[in-house]
Parts: structure tokens; sequence; C-alpha cells
């Protein structure tokens, strides 16, 4: 899920560790001011989850067991 507090979304990007853009959404829709990503077509893994408001980007791990 990602975290309430960061809202304004447009574009959430999942990245393996080789740079690999595995996942790609623009202007995720939510609700209740949650995304929830479908990751049942990536592998167990660490990811790099990037969330970009505007022009600014944070970037989270992403651990999917």
């Amino acid at each position: 899920k990602v975290p309430e507090e960061i809202s304004g979304i447009t574009e959430i990007r999942i990245v393996d560790l080789r740079g690999s853009v595995l996942m790609l959404k623009n202007n995720p829709s939510f609700v209740s001011g949650i995304s929830e990503l479908d990751l049942s077509g990536i592998s167990n893994g660490v990811y790099l989850l990037r969330i970009t408001t505007g022009g600014n980007s944070e970037n989270y791990k992403l651990v999917k067991e």
C-alpha cells in the first residue's frame, strides 16, 4: 500500500536492482487515499518503489516475499 500522507501522485514506478522498470502507473486511482498495487506478476525480491508527485520523486525500498 502507498502511504496515505502522500497526495497528488502522478506516477508510481517499480524498478528492479538492475534499473529495469517492472511496473509503471501514470495518474493512479485511489480509494480512501490508498492505492493498492497488484504485484502478482513480479517475483519475490527487493525493488525500488518510486512515487512521483508533481516534479518531486521519493524512493522507497519494496520487499516482496
